[in-house]
């Protein structure tokens, strides 16, 4: 009875210590959600403005982008869109594939982002805690400041 249970306590710390690990331990430097700072034009004029008690997010896990809208006055939030994502070194092409069009309605009013079926999303600057993204908008193109969340 003794050698049973050790050995299910030794299997069982086994299992704990090898069952999480994927890509090597490597989940990358965007991995993570990322506070929208501020999103303006290249040339500088106000892109979208963001309302009081408003928070928007980027999302990065494996190869899966979302992006949120979230009310700071009440618990309660709005996933704006999914997408698959390939990265290549700075560029981002992100699929929005099966999005809706309301649900590219509500991301462009949210955002100023138009949801094609493929997006290429630039990034500009990366770092630990920031990151700049452009992402082209109908006339302009749009550049994202974000601050990663702890």
């Amino acid at each position: 009875m003794k050698k049973i249970l050790f050995l299910t306590v030794i299997l069982t710390g086994l299992l704990a210590l090898g069952g999480c690990t994927r890509n090597d331990g490597d989940i990358g430097d965007l991995f993570g959600t990322w506070q929208v700072e501020s999103i303006t034009t290249v040339e500088g004029v106000p892109g979208v403005a963001l309302s009081d008690g408003q928070q928007l997010t980027f999302a990065f896990q494996g190869n899966t982008m979302n992006i949120r809208s979230t009310d700071l006055d009440k618990p309660s939030y709005v996933d704006l869109a999914w997408a698959r994502f390939e990265r290549n070194g700075n560029d981002i092409s992100a699929h929005f594939t099966g999005i809706k069009d309301w649900e590219k309605e509500r991301l462009q009013a949210a955002t100023g982002i138009i949801a094609a079926d493929e997006l290429t999303i630039h990034i500009e600057s990366l770092t630990a805690r920031t990151a700049s993204l452009t992402i082209p908008a109908d006339d302009n193109t749009l550049q994202i400041s974000l601050k990663k969340i702890p």
